[in-house]
């Protein structure tokens, strides 16, 4: 994701400090993935659980996807032994899925 005016202008309502690196990592063509890498090292709390990084999360999303095209081929081509999965997404739209509790976001 790209370090947009309107991120940096949110940041910079509630920590100017941390408004200012994300500039700063814009002006040196960082994206929002490694910039808020720095600001957890930076100013994040160091100790607890540590949570999936968004690069890890779209990379296993990439090779959960290559591995449903390839057992789609293989049922194409007649083993119908290679389970495929149906359409699991579900939302409760009930839920906060924002993660405003999470150790990372305090």
């Amino acid at each position: 994701m790209v370090i947009t005016s309107a991120i940096i202008d949110q940041v910079r309502v509630y920590a100017p400090d941390m408004a200012a690196l994300l500039v700063a990592a814009a002006e040196r063509g960082k994206d929002l993935c490694g910039a808020l890498g720095v600001l957890r090292a930076t100013f994040g709390i160091r100790e607890g659980p540590q949570e999936a990084s968004v690069p890890f999360v779209s990379a296993l999303a990439g090779v959960l996807a290559a591995a449903e095209i390839v057992k789609l081929e293989l049922r194409r081509q007649g083993l119908l032994a290679a389970p495929i999965l149906d359409n699991g997404l579900e939302l409760d739209l009930a839920r906060d899925y924002s993660r405003h509790n999470v150790l990372s976001f305090l």
